[in-house]
């Protein structure tokens, strides 16, 4: 990840106004950020899971509370042990659709995480420093789409499921709860590590030309 800071206490100057103004902005424009990447989610949903169909998928706010709000149902039955779970509408006295939220701001975590770490750790210059954000933006998107998408998936597969068997735990709402307990963190840092270090590389490449 690079050199250890020279100044402990510098960096951690560094390190909290860093914190403090990238959550801070986060907590300005998540709505705005999500926002615009909501046909994004569901475009990802779709092309991951051939059995949903999205009514709906939007950001809601009830009781001060902020997330993002799936509606859906599924598009053909599921068989599954000995049951068979129909789409709700097909049969007599089922309609509607199931419905799962994630918090809004934490579907921002991992990414504000990972700014933190690019933009807090020391960097020769300021060439390193916009290099870490260019190289970062792949990352950026793929950390994005590894959380929040997935996490929607997961539990609208758990409320599908739950209908005919409690106990079942599909594999994309284990992968939520990894990333609830710490996933995001370790992914996010794994990540800015990467970036860190090709930064760093990238920036002691001479690319001036060489005279013959």
């Amino acid at each position: 990840m690079g050199p250890l800071p020279v100044n402990p206490s510098r960096f951690l100057i560094r390190l909290a106004l860093v914190s403090m103004a990238v959550l801070w902005l986060a907590k300005q424009y998540s709505d705005d950020v999500v926002g615009m990447l909501l046909p994004l989610m569901r475009a990802e949903m779709l092309a991951l899971y051939d059995n949903v169909s999205i009514q709906s998928l939007q950001i809601s706010r009830e009781n001060q509370t902020e997330t993002v709000r799936l509606q859906a149902n599924t598009v053909r039955p599921i068989y599954f042990k000995k049951f068979i779970v129909y789409p709700l509408g097909v049969r007599p006295h089922t309609s509607g659709w199931y419905q799962v939220d994630v918090n809004l701001r934490g579907a921002l975590l991992s990414s504000v995480i990972f700014l933190i770490a690019i933009m807090s750790w020391p960097q020769q210059g300021f060439q390193e420093l916009m290099l870490r954000m260019l190289i970062g933006l792949p990352f950026l998107a793929i950390l994005y789409a590894v959380d929040a998408p997935l996490d929607l998936l997961g539990n609208f597969e758990r409320v599908v499921m739950h209908s005919v068997d409690p106990d079942i735990t599909p594999f994309l709402f284990k992968w939520g709860k990894f990333l609830e307990g710490g996933g995001t963190a370790a992914i996010a840092f794994a990540f800015a590590a990467v970036v860190i270090s090709l930064a760093a590389r990238s920036a002691r490449i001479d690319f001036s030309p060489r005279s013959a």
